[in-house]
Formats: structure tokens, C-alpha cells, sequence
């Protein structure tokens, strides 16, 4: 009898680090520049920072005030940022720590967001390097974001949402590409939750019948990360569907950004996924399976 006890003693012990490994860390959402979602985060072993979560930065960004903060220098070559509107140098920085919740990572690279930048209102961006490590959940209504362990499976976990489950392309730089249906026409889309909201390229507004209407009043400009603006056409969209999942009227921005450049979508219709049309669902990043899940 003291045999089997001991026995099942050992397999709860064995059993209860599996368990925690399986909790998900929970963020709260917050939402107070251009309705792009942020999350704290800890640097360096402490001092608290606020970051935008975009999934369409290769890396761990920080912010010239947040690099003054933490007292820390360049180290190695600089880097050339290709973000949505355009190119700039940057310089790579080691951070000694980063802790989201309860997950920490450790000797991680950061580049500096450029001095130009100076209309993002956070400390930094949360990229596709942190990112792909997991699940990624947003809850977008109940304005919160979880962390999952890369075995999780909302396909399989029981409970009453069912999902849209959307194929994605998955780039060596960990940005998730899927198929996105405006009207009748079918174009790669890139889930960008640091976008405003949606775009396509020219290629796809004439594909669409969307004439461009230079020096109109629909003109706006569109700021990258890199600093630099784009000048771009805003349109009423009536609709558009990824998989099985359909959205109703938004913009549509019309611009030949640099982005669809570096991604390789010059020349062909192209679009690019914000986070004003998924502001009211709760979706999924599913990293090591390659899809965007949508609950219905």
C-alpha cells in the first residue's frame, strides 16, 4: 500500500510541471494609440514598458526613450529596417532580459525604432521573434491576449467556440501570409496586427476597378516605422472574406508600400490585414500548425 502511494506521489510530481507548462499567460489588451493593441511588458529584470504587439516585425523593437531608460548601447553592425513605407539604418541592441507575464526570455536582440518614428506613442513593438514561440490568442472583445504553449490545440480543446480555421504561409521571417477574397478576386494578405487597417496595392485596386484619384480629399498619409510617410488613397470596402470567416464595410488604403516590396508582392494584387477588421473577434496566431484561426 505505501509502495503504490509513493507511486502516485511521484506521478502527481511528474505530472504538475506539465500542467503549469499548459497554463496560458494572460495580458490585458489596452488599446490608447490608433486602436493598436499594447501589452506591459519588463525589461531588463524591471522596468516596466508598454508595447505594441505586431506580428509584421521580424524583431523585438525599442523606442529611443525606452533605449535612454535602460542605459544600453549599440552593439554589432547596424541594421536595415524595410518597414511598410519605406528603408532606414538601425542599430541592434542586447537586452539582458525580457518578461511577459510570467514567460521570460533571456540575451535577447532588439533594434532601435528610428528617431524619425516619432508618432508611435509606446515603448517599443513585440515582434514575430517572441511571438512565433507560441499560440497567440487575442481576445479582442474581452481586450486581452494569451500566450499558449506551442502544443496547444484549439482545434481540439473542448468547449462551445468553433473556429474558422485559414490556411497561412509562414515566411522564414515568421510573418503569417493568408488568403484573403475581395469580391471576386482571391490575393495573399499578411496579418499585420500593427497595421491601423487594411491595404492593398495598386496592382489589386486596378483588379478591383478602383481608380486612383490624385490630390483627392480621400488622401492620407500612412506612417511606417521606419519613420518615413506614404501618401495613399482611403475607400469605403463593402466587404471581404478570409476562409469561412466574412467582414463587413471598412477602409481600404491604396498605396504601393514599401512593405509589399520586401515581401515580394510587387507587381501583383496584395493586401495587408490590420487590426481595425479583427478589433471585434477573437482570433488565434497558430505559429506551428501555419494558420489564423477566427471564431465564429
Amino acid at each position: 500500500m505505501l509502495l503504490r502511494l509513493i507511486s502516485a506521489l511521484l506521478a502527481i510530481a511528474m505530472l504538475a510541471p506539465a500542467a503549469a507548462a499548459q497554463r496560458a499567460t494572460e495580458l490585458r489588451i489596452e488599446t490608447p494609440w490608433l486602436g493598436l493593441p499594447q501589452v506591459e511588458v519588463l525589461l531588463n529584470n524591471g522596468t516596466p514598458a508598454r508595447f505594441i504587439v505586431d506580428s509584421a516585425a521580424t524583431q523585438t523593437m525599442l523606442s529611443e526613450a525606452t533605449i535612454r531608460r535602460l542605459r544600453i548601447r549599440p552593439s554589432g553592425l547596424p541594421a536595415e529596417l524595410r518597414g511598410a513605407t519605406g528603408n532606414t539604418a538601425l542599430d541592434y541592441y542586447r537586452l539582458a532580459s525580457l518578461a511577459i507575464g510570467n514567460r521570460r526570455f533571456s540575451e535577447l536582440g532588439a533594434f532601435n525604432l528610428p528617431a524619425q518614428a516619432r508618432e508611435v506613442r509606446a515603448d517599443g513593438l513585440l515582434g514575430a521573434d517572441i511571438l512565433r514561440r507560441h499560440v497567440v490568442e487575442f481576445d479582442m472583445p474581452g481586450r486581452a491576449m494569451r500566450l499558449h504553449a506551442r502544443r496547444t490545440d484549439f482545434l481540439r480543446m473542448s468547449g462551445e467556440t468553433r473556429w474558422d480555421s485559414i490556411p497561412a504561409w509562414q515566411r522564414r521571417d515568421g510573418f503569417l501570409i493568408v488568403e484573403a477574397r475581395i469580391g471576386g478576386l482571391t490575393l495573399p494578405a499578411l496579418v499585420d496586427t500593427g497595421a491601423v487597417q487594411n491595404y492593398v496595392n495598386t496592382a489589386a485596386a486596378r483588379a478591383l476597378g478602383i481608380e486612383q484619384i490624385p490630390e483627392s480629399a480621400s488622401e492620407t498619409g500612412v506612417f511606417g516605422a521606419s519613420g518615413q510617410v506614404q501618401i495613399m488613397n482611403q475607400f469605403d470596402l463593402s466587404g471581404f472574406a478570409l476562409g469561412g470567416a466574412q467582414f463587413g464595410p471598412s477602409r481600404l488604403g491604396v498605396a504601393d508600400l514599401a512593405l509589399f516590396d520586401a515581401l515580394g508582392m510587387e507587381g501583383r494584387p496584395a493586401m495587408i490585414l490590420g487590426i481595425e477588421a479583427l478589433a471585434d473577434r477573437r482570433f488565434v496566431l497558430d505559429y506551428p500548425r501555419s494558420r489564423l484561426l477566427i471564431a465564429r
